[in-house]
C-alpha cells in the first residue's frame, strides 16, 4: 500500500529524493550480501509507471551488482521501496515478475533489471469468477457494490488498499465464465450508466486503474467534475481520495528559487497535434452505433431495415458536447468550433460504424422483471464512451516536471503557458489553448542518484475563451 504523509526532506534543488530499497521474501526481509538490508548500494535507478487503462501499477528497478546479488534472488521477491521528497513521501510495496536484460558488464560486474507489478496483479492473473452474478455477489449487484466486493472480499484481490468506485444506475445479472477479477470490473463498467447524468444523455465513458491513493472505477465524466473541485491551497487526503491541485509554469530557465522552480516545467511536447484527417478517416467525429440481438434479430438495432424496431444511433463531438462535463468549464470553448468551417461540416459527416452486441435474451430471469434491460442501452452507452475519450483526444501534451510524488492519473493539474515564452514570469499573456486545466492520463516517475523527474501525458476537451 502506497502510503502518504507530509515530505520530510529539505531539499536544495528541485526533484531532490532520498530512498531505501529492501527487498522480502516469505514476509522476512532478505539480506544482501554483508548483511546489506538496503539494496540502493546496488540500485543505479528505477521507475514507477502509472495509467489510466491499467489496472495495477509497475515498478522497474535498475542494478549493478558485483557483489553476487543476484544469486538470492528468484524473480518472485516483495520489494519495499521508501521515498523521501520535499513535497511528500512515500512507500510502495511491488512484486517481481521476473529479471530481464542481464548482461556481464565485466568479468564480475553483471547489470540487469527487476520488473514489477503492484501485488494485486498476481492475485488477478490465479484468480477466476464463475458463477450467477446474484449468488457471487449475494444479490449486490449494482457496479460499485460488485466492483467493491471484487477488490476487497478474500475470495478474490482481497486488498488493504483504499477502493473509490463512483456508484451508478444499473444493477447486473450475468454468468461469469472464468473471468478475472479486472476483465470481470471492466466488462461492468461497459454496461453501465452514471448515476448522476448531465443533458438527459446516459453517460458512460468509466476507466479502471490504480494510482498511488488506491484503485478508482470512474467515468471520466466524474474525474473531471473532481478535477473542477480540486483546489492549490488544499493538502491531498488519501482517505477521501481528494488531491491537491498543482499550477505549473512553462518557462525554458530556472528562476534561482528553488520553491518556484519546484513547479516549473522542465519540457513539454506537443504529441499528434492537428491530426484531423486520420481521426476523420477513423470515425473520431461521428458515426454510427449499432447494436445487435444474437437470438432475436427484431430486437435489434440494425440501422433503417424495416425488420428492426429500431434505427442505429447517430453520434458526433458537436451533439453530445453539450451532454458532457468539460475541463475549465464555463471558462473554455469546444477546439472544433475554432476550426475553419468546411473542415467543421466535414467532421459532422459519419464515417465508421461501431457494433455491440444486445444480451437482451443470454440469461434467464428469476422472475417477470427483465434483469438485463439495462443492456438494451449499450448501442447508445457504446456511442457516448467512444466520444467522451475521443473529445478529450482533441488536445494532448506531454510534460516533465521535478519529481512530485502527489501527482495522480485520473486526477488534474494546471498549466501555465505564456502566449509568448520570453514573457514567462512578468505576466504576459497566456496561450489560451494550452494553459489550463488538464486530466492526466499516465505518470511515470523516475530516479537517478537523488534526482528525480516526473513524466506525465495530460489530456483535455477544452480551449479557454
Amino acid at each position: 500500500m502506497a502510503k502518504l504523509k507530509e515530505g520530510s526532506l529539505l531539499a536544495s534543488s528541485p526533484g531532490e529524493a532520498t530512498y531505501r530499497l529492501s527487498m522480502y521474501r516469505n514476509g522476512k526481509r532478505l539480506e544482501g550480501p554483508e548483511r546489506a538490508f538496503n539494496l540502493v548500494q546496488f540500485c543505479r535507478g528505477w521507475l514507477i509507471y502509472n495509467e489510466i487503462n491499467r489496472p495495477t501499477i509497475e515498478a522497474e528497478f535498475i542494478f549493478e551488482d558485483a557483489a553476487g546479488l543476484v544469486g538470492t534472488m528468484t524473480g518472485t521477491e516483495l520489494f519495499k521501496l521508501d521515498i523521501e521528497t520535499s513535497i511528500i513521501d512515500r512507500t510502495y510495496w511491488f512484486r517481481s515478475f521476473g529479471i530481464f536484460d542481464r548482461v556481464n558488464a565485466s568479468q564480475s560486474n553483471q547489470l540487469y533489471k527487476v520488473k514489477c507489478f503492484s501485488v494485486e496483479h498476481i492475485k488477478n492473473e490465479s484468480i477466476d469468477i464463475f458463477g450467477s452474478s446474484d449468488v457471487i455477489f449475494n444479490n449486490k449487484t449494482e457496479t460499485s457494490d460488485i466492483i467493491k466486493t471484487v477488490l476487497r472480499d478474500k475470495r478474490f484481490i482481497a486488498t488493504k488498499k483504499r477502493v473509490f468506485a463512483e456508484q451508478t444506475l444499473t444493477k447486473h445479472s450475468f454468468i461469469a465464465s472464468h473471468w478475472r477479477p479486472a476483465t470481470l470490473i471492466r466488462w461492468i463498467l461497459d454496461r453501465s450508466i452514471r448515476k448522476a447524468p448531465k443533458g438527459g444523455t446516459l453517460q458512460n465513458g468509466f476507466q479502471f486503474f490504480e494510482n498511488a491513493l488506491g484503485f478508482h472505477a470512474k467515468s471520466w465524466d466524474k474525474m473531471i467534475e473532481d478535477i473542477q473541485q480540486q483546489h492549490t491551497v488544499k493538502v491531498t487526503d488519501d482517505v477521501s481520495g481528494k488531491a491537491k491541485l498543482y499550477r505549473y509554469t512553462h518557462t525554458l530557465k530556472n528562476v534561482g528559487q528553488e520553491e518556484l522552480d519546484q513547479f516549473s516545467t522542465i519540457g513539454i511536447g506537443y504529441p499528434e497535434e492537428g491530426q484531423v484527417i486520420e481521426g476523420l478517416r477513423h470515425g473520431t467525429y461521428a458515426g454510427y452505433s449499432v447494436g445487435f440481438d444474437p437470438v432475436s434479430i427484431t430486437s435489434s438495432k440494425l440501422g433503417f431495415s424495416k425488420d428492426t424496431k429500431d434505427p442505429a444511433i447517430q453520434y458526433s463531438v458537436n451533439q453530445m458536447w453539450k451532454k458532457m462535463s468539460h475541463l475549465n468549464e464555463k471558462k473554455s470553448v469546444n477546439p472544433i468550433t475554432q476550426m475553419d468551417r468546411e473542415t467543421q461540416i466535414a467532421l459532422q459527416t459519419p464515417k465508421r460504424i461501431r457494433y455491440c452486441s444486445l444480451p437482451n435474451q443470454s440469461f434467464d430471469s428469476k422472475n417477470s422483471v427483465n434483469s438485463m434491460a439495462t443492456y438494451e442501452q449499450l448501442a447508445e452507452l457504446q456511442a457516448y464512451k467512444h466520444m467522451r475519450e475521443q473529445s478529450l483526444n482533441q488536445l494532448q501534451l506531454t510534460l516533465r516536471v521535478p519529481g512530485n510524488l502527489d501527482l495522480y492519473v485520473g486526477y488534474g493539474l494546471e498549466l501555465q503557458v505564456p502566449a509568448n515564452v520570453k514573457g514567462a514570469g512578468d505576466g504576459g499573456e497566456l496561450d489560451r489553448r494550452y494553459s489550463g486545466r488538464y486530466i492526466i492520463t499516465e505518470v511515470i516517475h523516475s530516479l537517478t542518484e537523488t534526482r528525480l523527474v516526473t513524466e506525465l501525458k495530460l489530456r483535455k476537451d477544452s480551449i479557454l475563451r
